[in-house]
């Protein structure tokens, strides 16, 4: 769980970072293409373009979901899509 705690909070200051204007979206999105390319060296199996996703959909979005576990845990562990409310 301390995992998800310190996941949740790194994208939802990414998040704030991005509203607020403290870091633009290209530096945002070439630091993670290089830690992509990091995770991808150390554990070639990782599906990455599934983390791309994931990190797109919670922490790029234009109105920051309310936790990106709700998600990442019914569409990773359980297989299926969420449904908004």
């Amino acid at each position: 769980m301390e995992d998800a705690a310190t996941a949740e909070i790194a994208r939802v200051q990414i998040w704030q970072w991005l509203k607020h204007r403290a870091v633009d979206r290209e530096t945002v999105e070439r630091l993670f293409e290089e830690e992509l390319a990091t995770l991808g060296a150390t554990y070639p199996w990782a599906r990455l373009d599934q983390v791309r996703d994931l990190f797109e959909r919670t922490a790029l979005a234009k109105e920051l979901p309310a936790f990106f576990t709700t998600e990442a845990y019914a569409r990773h562990l359980v297989g299926r899509p969420v449904v908004q409310a």
